[in-house]
């Protein structure tokens, strides 16, 4: 039973720690529609860019 549950953990783990881990592409995803405040934002020299964890 011992046995079963470390492994039932370790693999909790494991799963735990690859869904943290990602590929690092830069996070430059930018829509179609936002192209033109890409644009404005460049020719300025800043772009702010605020998010949220809701939807």
């Amino acid at each position: 039973m011992k046995k079963l549950l470390k492994m039932f953990l370790a693999g909790t783990m494991v799963m735990g720690l690859t869904a943290c881990s990602g590929t690092d592409d830069g996070g430059t995803t930018v829509n179609e529609d936002d192209s033109e405040l890409v644009k404005a934002a460049k020719e300025e020299g800043e772009l702010v860019v605020y998010g949220s964890c809701e939807e």
